[in-house]
């Protein structure tokens, strides 16, 4: 997640360099790119609860002794994941909220 919002916030450092310029907050931008990161949080866990019950309905068929379903397990991951990934985006959030508007306009 880290490596996905680096990427992502570096190759438009000339925007946050301009909506800072235009009068953006350093705090706004931050939490644009929280927001992009939480968005792509749900995404995946939009997709991948789905499968993983289904997968799980799978495997309690082929394996004894394997549950079908663990609601507290997913729910216990997918706050896990939420957390883990704010933190991760949090780095290039605040690096992305730093930028000079000056320095993002030179900047090729």
């Amino acid at each position: 997640m880290y490596g996905v919002m680096a990427y992502a916030t570096s190759r438009r450092m000339q925007e946050f360099g301009i909506r800072i310029a235009l009068g953006a907050t350093r705090a706004g931008v931050c939490a644009m790119v929280l927001r992009e990161s939480f968005a792509l949080v749900v995404a995946g866990l939009a997709v991948g609860i789905p499968l993983a019950l289904a997968s799980g309905r799978g495997a309690s068929a082929v394996l004894f002794g394997v549950g079908a379903v663990a609601v507290s397990g997913m729910a216990t991951a997918s706050f896990v994941l939420m957390i883990v990934a704010t933190v991760a985006a949090l780095v290039p959030a605040i690096k992305a909220s730093r930028v000079h508007p000056a320095d993002a306009l030179r900047h090729d």
